[in-house]
């Protein structure tokens, strides 16, 4: 290895211009290993950042009928993430969703779990019942799958205490599917045809007693 004098001695016998020349190559690549040691201790070094995604908060048997209580936020990291995950961003599209499988406790909740609105449909309607679809009737708020109804059409109440099986929505108008029996189904369609139904909350609702939740309050109130 030369010493430092040596190059000390060797620079005072270069010309100005070759010194000036010598000082901004050696400057360069000392510049150059600096920046690649920076590179290399980020890329070994640096945690990678963690995505916050959903996972459930206990064991969930299919047909489950997801709320805000069963899950849970967790961050992982994107690499370690399977595809198809649902992020805490995105809690709020599968609430009211049922499973179509069983998940173990503390698993990560995935899209492929969860049934389509079709499938939930089907899932919810009991051996006698037909599935009824109103285009976007007078309804209450907030109502949405698993809520109870009253169906109200010619100046009579024409079901009582039926189920929201499926809210679907296209091109910003909801639709709503309810499980009703042959008898009441007829009786809705008949009251369509003559003038218009309306939905209202039914009674059976307070003894649900579900917590209504903004987007923002659902995905800050999973617990880490």
């Amino acid at each position: 290895m030369i010493e430092m004098n040596q190059i000390i001695t060797s620079l005072r016998q270069m010309s100005s211009e070759k010194r000036a020349k010598y000082l901004i190559v050696t400057t360069a690549a000392l510049l150059g290993g600096c920046l690649a040691l920076g590179a290399y201790h980020r890329f070994f070094y640096q945690e990678e950042p963690k995505i916050p995604i959903v996972c459930v908060s206990q064991d969930l048997p299919q047909d489950t009928t997801l709320t805000i209580d069963v899950l849970h936020q967790k961050k992982a990291k994107a690499k370690d993430l399977p595809t198809g995950i649902v992020r805490a961003g995105e809690v709020t599209e599968v609430i009211g969703k049922t499973l179509r499988t069983d998940i173990p406790s503390g698993a990560p909740l995935l899209w492929e779990y969860i049934r389509s609105p079709q499938e939930s449909a089907n899932a919810l309607l009991l051996p006698d019942q037909r599935a009824l679809t109103l285009p976007a009737p007078a309804i209450a708020p907030f109502v949405q799958t698993g809520d109870y109804v009253d169906v109200l059409g010619l100046g009579r109440m024409l079901a009582g205490g039926i189920r929201i099986i499926g809210v679907q929505e296209e091109n910003g108008t909801k639709h709503y599917t309810l499980g009703v029996s042959p008898k009441q189904a007829i009786d809705i369609v008949a009251a369509m045809e003559t003038g218009s139904v309306s939905l209202i909350h039914s009674q059976r609702n307070k003894k649900k007693k579900k917590q209504r939740l903004s987007n923002n309050q659902i995905v800050s109130g999973l617990p880490l």
